[in-house]
């Protein structure tokens, strides 16, 4: 039978462990606390966990508070002292405060003249993708472009805020037929300067023939149409646009939506013109997932009868209502 002192003993060949006190420097795993002496596991068996990845990322790297820029210090990325961010917190407080954004995602058509009426006709082969984006008039963020959205009322529902400040901002009151969307709910504790802010995003696809010009409004001083190529905004030179906020995460992550929604659904058929060819269907298609096989794209679109023929490689758009498929026609699918 084993004493205590060898069981002991063996304990502490099995951990390493060392009997001498704490204070002798001896490398023990032993310490002296308010109870005594107290094992110390050593370090080769103390477990190390693997360090967390910032969970705020996007495709661009680390989460960007208001796409900063290296070098800036907050005052010049925002432009807001402590002291008025002080006075906004003493009048509506530190939050947290729910808001709610609206991404607009169109395509705009090359137009030709077509007949006598004065109409004109969407025949450009490939898409313009735009987003409507709105230039802050006030701080924070003055002069940089936003997504559209403010704060919710106390009476108000997430989509119906989300409509109202569309209005107010841009001018736009109708988005006619299209189906407004949650992406989801951005509430980083740094994504506002002011105070802790969770923001509701919505995403609707609209028909460029639906949209009226927009005119800046409340607290816009412009508002526009701008490029979208994979999640980014960009200038008419290709050039990225810096955005307020976390916009630009919010963006990249709205794309991603975007682009599983036109691998798998008739989604982006919203954003055709009323009658198109199949190239395109396919170029707008491309538009989202990459190249694509144009007669594999236009039967897995009829075949789930999303799509009817008006004429000789003429199609338009049976409903605007989003239905859901097995991407069949993509390279590697196969139809069940």
């Amino acid at each position: 039978m084993f004493s205590a002192s060898t069981s002991f003993c063996a304990f502490c060949v099995l951990y390493g462990c060392s009997l001498a006190p704490a204070d002798t420097g001896l490398g023990t795993n032993f310490g002296h606390g308010k109870e005594g002496l107290r094992y110390r596991r050593p370090i080769a068996l103390r477990s190390r966990r693997p360090r967390r990845r910032n969970r705020f990322t996007s495709r661009g790297g680390a989460f960007q508070h208001g796409a900063k820029v290296a070098g800036m210090t907050d005052y010049e990325q925002h432009g807001m002292s402590a002291e008025e961010i002080e006075a906004i917190q003493d009048r509506y407080g530190k939050g947290p405060h729910l808001a709610a954004d609206l991404v607009v995602l169109t395509a705009r058509w090359d137009t030709a003249q077509a007949g006598t009426g004065g109409q004109r006709a969407e025949t450009g082969e490939s898409p313009d993708l735009r987003v409507l984006l709105i230039e802050r008039a006030n701080k924070p963020y003055r002069g940089r472009w936003a997504l559209p959205g403010g704060f919710v009322d106390m009476d108000e529902d997430l989509e119906p805020a989300a409509r109202r400040e569309l209005q107010e901002e841009t001018g736009i009151a109708d988005l006619g037929s299209a189906r407004v969307e949650q992406v989801g709910a951005f509430g980083h504790p740094l994504r506002d300067p002011r105070s802790r802010v969770i923001s509701v995003v919505h995403l609707a696809w609209v028909p460029w023939r639906s949209l009226d010009a927009p005119q800046a409004g409340d607290d816009a001083a412009a508002a526009q149409f701008v490029r979208i190529r994979n999640g980014s905004a960009q200038d008419e030179r290709g050039k990225p646009l810096p955005l307020a906020f976390d916009h630009d995460h919010v963006l990249a992550r709205t794309w991603e939506r975007v682009r599983a929604q036109a691998e798998h659904s008739s989604a982006p058929l919203a954003l055709t013109p009323q009658t198109f060819t199949s190239a395109q269907a396919c170029a707008l298609y491309e538009a989202f997932t990459g190249p694509s096989d144009r007669l594999a794209l236009v039967s897995w679109l009829e075949r789930n009868r999303w799509i009817e023929q008006a004429g000789e490689d003429l199609w338009r758009a049976v409903s605007t209502k989003t239905c859901w498929e097995r991407p069949t026609w993509q390279s590697g699918a196969h139809p069940d």
